[in-house]
This record gives structure tokens, C-alpha cells and sequence, in this order.
């Protein structure tokens, strides 16, 4: 299964694929290095209760805009700490009184953010899935073009 595999990339089409895979790299890289961070952060950093207290709308210069959630929080020990959240969506993603869970830096409290799975790792995984996608699906046409007996030169 292997030999037929290779032989199908031999000239162009190994090419091709490099190329894919050159291309996409950096986006790998960018996509893991931003997980790895994301995960190390997890590990290290507390989670606490908050509450969206509100929505603060955010106008960009080409006419559009975000709502970002505005959280309150009370880190282990301290006084309540209010942070508005830098990833924007429209419509809101929260309505005030929606209970979150915070991660936080207990050094730096007001740069925490909202602990869910699109806040955290939708970037890292996107940026991963357009560096890798292209050349998966050109190396899983060619596998099953290989298998069904489709030369293509």
C-alpha cells in the first residue's frame, strides 16, 4: 500500500505536495505555538467564577463593530476585579448576569480572560487546520486515486 503511495508522488505531484507543506508550516507553527501557550496557561493559572456585567460596543474604522463582554470576577483572597474581554463578536456572545469561568493572572488580574473552548482554542486550532488541510486532502486524493488504479501523470 505504501510502494503505490510513493510512486503516486514521485515527480510533480511530490512536488506539489512539498510546496503544500512549505506553505502551510508557519501556520502550524503559529497555530502550536499559540496551543502550547494556551495549554501551559491552563495548567499554571487559576479559574474562578465571574459574571458578564455587561457588553461594552466598540466601533472599527470600517463601519462595523463588537460587542466585548465586560466580566466581573473575585480572584482567591482579593477585592472584585471588573476586565473587559478583547475578543468582540456581534451579536453579543454573553448577556449580562451569563455566569463564565475566568482564567486569571493572580499577578495581573484585569488581564483575564473568559475560560471557553472558542475563547481559548479557536485560533490555535484554525490556524493549525489551514496549515495542515490543503496538503491532507491533496495526500488523501492521491491515496485513493492510488488505490482505485487512477494514474494521473
Amino acid at each position: 500500500m505504501l510502494r503505490p503511495l510513493l510512486r503516486s508522488l514521485a515527480g510533480i505531484h511530490g512536488l506539489v505536495l512539498l510546496v503544500l507543506l512549505l506553505v502551510g508550516a508557519p501556520f502550524v507553527v503559529i497555530g502550536g505555538t499559540e496551543g502550547w501557550a494556551t495549554w501551559r496557561r491552563l495548567q499554571r493559572l487559576p479559574t474562578v467564577a465571574g459574571t458578564v456585567v455587561g457588553n461594552d460596543y466598540r466601533t472599527s474604522d470600517d463601519n462595523g463593530g463588537a460587542y466585548y463582554p465586560v466580566v466581573a470576577f473575585t480572584p482567591a483572597g482579593g477585592a472584585e476585579v471588573r476586565f473587559t474581554e478583547g475578543i468582540g463578536s456581534l451579536p453579543p456572545d454573553f448577556a449580562p448576569g451569563t455566569r463564565v469561568r475566568v482564567l486569571y493572572d493572580p499577578a495581573r488580574p484585569r488581564d483575564a480572560r473568559i475560560a471557553t473552548w472558542k475563547r481559548l482554542w479557536l485560533v490555535p486550532a484554525l490556524l493549525t487546520a489551514v496549515g495542515i488541510l490543503p496538503a491532507a486532502v491533496y495526500l488523501a486524493w492521491r491515496v485513493i486515486s492510488a488505490r482505485r488504479g487512477i494514474d494521473i501523470p
